[in-house]
């Protein structure tokens, strides 16, 4: 499968996240960009409600572009490290490159949480409930953030015996005791967190270098989309259908999508909840659309 649409921003591509019962697209990058862009018929520019087989030629429009962390750091581009967008209340988490975090509406002043130490390691981010966040970090470990809480983080799991660096991590939003994380040289880990302190994981390799970003799909509950520095993103099944947990390791990817022209790394991924259309960033300033 190859791209239909890209997009030239303002810094790598750190998150993505489609807008649900809308066609617009948040994005984040390295250099402290927040966009919303909305998808729209190439020819004549306007906006697509729906998307079939045959309408191929579509693109993204620039809406809106905020800095969420530059608030707290007057002057400074504050770059956000990992993003994530609540599906019920339209709000958005973002870390930034100083350890803070940041909670953006598209149409009200991001609000920045304190700093936290810990969140300089951090490198994913995902809506647990309206008001708890999960976070991966390079430690190998799965904390949570309770916006309610003054002293918000507490570890949530880590992995047993000797922990590898985390790159990313997902929440399945109808069972969010298990979570998706993605790692090094290629490997995506699903983890059922229902006992924090002995946590149940199953790992298996689906890409050829370390894997940037995981989502789960919200069109089937089996299934994840990933993205990784070897440039491709993919479709994988973590699970049977009516299964409890049950990851098959031998199982090669549903669908593997990658741009012989784009040879850099795919750091960001995600599939409209209606649409079917995966959207993944890389470096060079690249956003990429394709359906699947």
């Amino acid at each position: 499968m190859e791209p239909t649409a890209r997009l030239p921003v303002d810094g790598d591509v750190t998150g993505l996240a489609w807008v649900p019962e809308r066609p617009a697209l948040f994005t984040s990058t390295s250099r402290g960009a927040l966009y919303i862009h909305e998808l729209v018929d190439q020819d004549g520019g306007e906006v697509v409600t729906t998307i079939t087989d045959r309408a191929t030629k579509f693109g993204l429009r620039e809406v809106l572009k905020l800095r969420p962390h530059e608030k707290n750091a007057p002057g400074q581009k504050v770059g956000c490290i990992a993003m994530a967008l609540h599906e019920t209340n339209g709000e958005i988490a973002t870390v930034g490159s100083d350890g803070s975090i940041a909670i953006s509406g598209a149409m009200a002043e991001p609000r920045i949480l304190p700093h936290d130490p810990e969140l300089l390691s951090v490198t994913g981010i995902d809506w647990r409930s309206s008001h708890e966040l999960v976070m991966s970090s390079l430690a190998g470990r799965i904390t949570l953030f309770d916006l309610r809480q003054r002293s918000p983080s507490r570890p949530l799991a880590q992995e047993n015996g000797s922990p590898s660096p985390l790159n990313c991590v997902a929440v399945n939003t109808s069972q969010p005791h298990i979570l998706a994380t993605g790692g090094q040289q290629g490997v995506v880990q699903v983890w059922d967190i229902r006992n924090s302190s002995r946590p149940t994981t199953e790992l298996f390799p689906v890409h050829s270098s370390d894997v940037w970003e995981v989502r789960f799909n919200p069109i089937r509950a089996e299934d994840l989309v990933t993205c990784s520095e070897d440039g491709s993103m993919c479709v994988v099944r973590w699970q049977q259908p009516q299964s409890d947990f049950s990851v098959d390791p031998a199982r090669p990817p549903l669908h593997r999508i990658q741009d012989p022209s784009h040879k850099l790394g795919m750091n960001s991924v995600d599939i409209h909840p209606e649409k079917g259309t995966v959207a993944g960033g890389g470096d060079a300033a690249a956003i990429m659309l394709s359906k699947i």
